[in-house]
């Protein structure tokens, strides 16, 4: 028996707690376990009375003293029990897919926002404010979407994306002494018009000026790139000239060629090609942040002088990369990063998304992380329009949700397939191993603690043997918690392999165009068409 206080003091109330002093060090001992001096998780009576009398006593300066009284032989024993916090699932579809998820808990600054991928989470029941971010686009906010116990929440959200205003010409192919009129007004770059048709005309001296009609659509950025023709001042007389090529990286370093014989300085366009008449030259090539080069060569008639240079960066860190794709169509029209660009095209290293359109075929998409000074040749592959490779993103998806791997071999990444089937079998197994061990260790600790009730009914006291099973209880309950967590970490291990093998063969591949694992193709015919679908495993 424990009492509150001695003979003759007065148990101290306190309205800020709820409840008087003792009873509230009393629920605080049981429910946070603080009366458990050995830490076994089973509090005796003695362990109680212990804890309380100090608690007490300090609370109360010493005013309020338990008591603590046995009748018999024996003890209380408490056998705290933790309760976990009621959870719900949250399941978050977004698109485009890449965009960045943020979950705030609604009306708690306690609480920190996290970042998730789309699908499906378990959190705790509540209100959240739910924001998918991704730049170009415009941000999409849910806000107190609620959160019930044992239920899945279901959220879509749908970004829409920024629509470019103007467009940009530049002049980072034109030489300084170039002058640019646009529809017969002269203008600085880079010049910012309005979506139309335009009428550039780019003039120099000493060379022939340029004219090029163009139409440029909201957002694009468009790089005149002349083929510069030197004016010749005698036409009575003909010239014999040999021709020279010049090759250089980066691509727009500005080329000019000396003549040592007249002493004449000829500019050369980013085409790297110009007529010169016959002699010796010296070859000079330049750009910012990159070390000079000079070179001397002889111009032969009927002939075409190549020459390759390379600049060396001042500083190879921040190095331009060069974009190119050699015998690009007319017709198709190439963007870096949503912007339209001509070809070749610099960029900053890092990651780039480079696509080609052109009229009658799928548009070519490809990510390419570029590092400094990196000249990247780009061979896209046409596939007309009628004709698909692979499985569609969810279809892919569902497969390998169904059957692992599956949908990688679908979409022509069979090696992909065979380490995910390897991944999930391995995995399972583990999984169904330590599942196994947590309900045998389950089972003996079972075992024990209906023993140690039946003896502790029978004797009514503590004895050798009920402490010799006390002690082997926790044991046992050691050993069943530690095999239920790693058999927990084994299932996680388990589901997450499984759910990134559904995530990466519908979203983190495409398919492969050169040997499709699934290809379906329209061929036209005289009176109608064939479909023909192909799967290979």
């Amino acid at each position: 028996m424990i009492t509150a206080g001695g003979k003759g003091e007065k148990s101290e109330e306190r309205p800020d707690l709820g409840h008087g002093v003792f009873t509230y060090k009393l629920l605080k001992g049981l429910e946070d376990e603080l009366a458990d001096e050995n830490g076994d998780h089973v509090i005796t009576g003695t362990e109680l009375y212990s804890y309380l009398t100090n608690a007490v006593l300090q609370m109360t300066n010493g005013k309020q003293n338990p008591r603590f009284g046995v009748a018999d032989e024996g003890n209380f024993l408490f056998i705290p029990q933790k309760v976990e916090p009621a959870k719900g699932k949250l399941a978050i579809q977004v698109t485009p897919a890449d965009a960045v998820i943020t979950i705030t808990p609604a009306g708690s600054s306690n609480e920190r926002p996290f970042n998730v991928l789309s699908g499906e989470i378990e959190v705790p029941i509540g209100n959240y404010n739910i924001t998918a971010e991704k730049d170009g686009y415009e941000t999409a906010i849910k806000e107190n979407v609620r959160v019930n116990k044992a239920l899945s929440t279901q959220v879509k959200l749908t970004l829409k994306q920024k629509t470019p205003v103007s467009a940009i010409i530049d002049g980072q192919f034109l030489p300084k002494d170039a002058q640019v009129f646009i529809n017969g007004v002269r203008v600085s770059m880079p010049y910012s018009a309005t979506p139309g048709t335009y009428k550039i005309r780019i003039e120099r001296n000493g060379y022939n000026p340029v004219e090029i009609d163009t139409t440029l659509n909201a957002g694009q950025r468009f790089s005149p790139n002349p083929q510069w023709t030197v004016v010749r001042t005698d036409v009575t007389k003909p010239s014999v000239s040999g021709k020279l090529q010049v090759n250089v990286t980066p691509r727009d370093a500005m080329l000019s060629v000396t003549s040592i014989d007249s002493g004449s300085t000829y500019d050369i366009g980013t085409t790297g090609e110009i007529d010169l008449p016959p002699g010796s030259y010296v070859l000079t090539a330049k750009r910012e942040e990159y070390n000079g080069e000079a070179k001397n060569l002889i111009i032969t008639p009927n002939q075409r002088t190549l020459i390759t240079l390379t600049l060396r960066p001042k500083n190879p860190e921040k190095a331009l990369a060069t974009i190119e794709i050699p015998n690009l169509p007319t017709d198709a029209k190439v963007s870096v990063d949503g912007l339209q660009v001509t070809q070749p095209y610099l960029v900053s290293p890092g990651s780039h998304v480079i696509r080609i359109d052109r009229a009658g075929f799928k548009p070519y998409e490809k990510r390419e992380n570029l590092s400094p000074g990196q000249s990247f040749i780009v061979q896209p592959v046409w596939i007309p329009i009628g004709a698909g490779r692979g499985l569609p993103p969810m279809s892919a998806m569902a497969v390998s949700m169904v059957i692992p791997g599956l949908g990688q071999h679908l979409q022509g990444h069979r090696n992909r397939g065979f380490i995910y089937e390897g991944l999930i079998l391995g995995t399972g197994i583990f999984a169904i191993i330590t599942t196994s061990h947590h309900h045998s260790t389950l089972n003996e600790y079972t075992d024990v603690r209906d023993e140690l009730y039946l003896e502790m009914q029978q004797q009514m006291k503590m004895t050798a043997k009920i402490k010799n099973l006390f002690n082997e209880q926790d044991k046992l309950y050691d050993k069943a918690v530690s095999a239920k967590n790693l058999a927990l970490i084994s299932q996680i291990i388990f589901g997450i392999v499984w759910a990134f093998n559904a995530i990466d063969a519908g979203f983190l591949i495409k398919p492969n165009q050169d040997n499709p694992g699934f290809s379906v193709n329209i061929q036209p015919t005289i009176d109608g068409a064939i479909f023909v679908a192909k799967a290979s495993f």
